[in-house]
């Protein structure tokens, strides 16, 4: 496992924080709709529109992005660094609160926002808090309203 993630970090290891954000936003995003699109073609979940999209969105791409960061990807990582865990483990437990938080979305929500985009973010967040604890917000946050903000545009087009 390990050895798995850090060849994937590898391959963002010379990015600038504002590349590395678009980029992880948009492969992470890509990578949860091709989890999340078979399991909503099997029936694992079904979610209702939401009945105002204004404050929806904004909820979406400005809100949550920047409190979840704090609540499951800042916290969790810096009591991980604090008990002296390694890497695989801070992102293990970051991406385990996530992918519980997300589960009532529905399953599939749940597997391909939770888990997938947990990965992506606690991952981010990992790599720029070695940077700094300022970075490794903005850059995780940034990353995920971009996803969420692909995501928003989708639902508005398919209305």
């Amino acid at each position: 496992m390990r050895r798995l993630l850090a060849s994937f970090l590898w391959r963002y290891r010379h990015q600038s924080a504002w590349n590395f954000c678009w980029r992880v936003g948009l492969e992470g995003l890509i990578a949860s709709i091709l989890v999340g699109v078979p399991l909503m073609a099997l029936g694992a979940s079904k979610r209702d529109a939401p009945e105002s999209l204004g404050p929806w969105i904004i909820g979406a791409v400005v809100v949550i992005p920047w409190l979840e960061t704090l609540v499951y990807q800042a916290l969790p990582i810096g009591l991980c660094r604090w008990f002296g865990l390694g890497t695989v483990a801070q992102v293990i437990i970051s991406m385990s609160l996530f992918f519980a938080a997300h589960l009532s979305l529905g399953l599939s929500s749940g597997i391909a926002a939770g888990l997938v985009g947990g990965f992506y973010l606690a991952f981010t967040y990992v790599r720029w808090r070695r940077r700094s604890w300022w970075t490794a917000i903005w850059v995780t946050s940034l990353s995920h309203a971009i996803g969420n903000a692909l995501v928003s545009l989708a639902v508005v087009l398919s209305l």
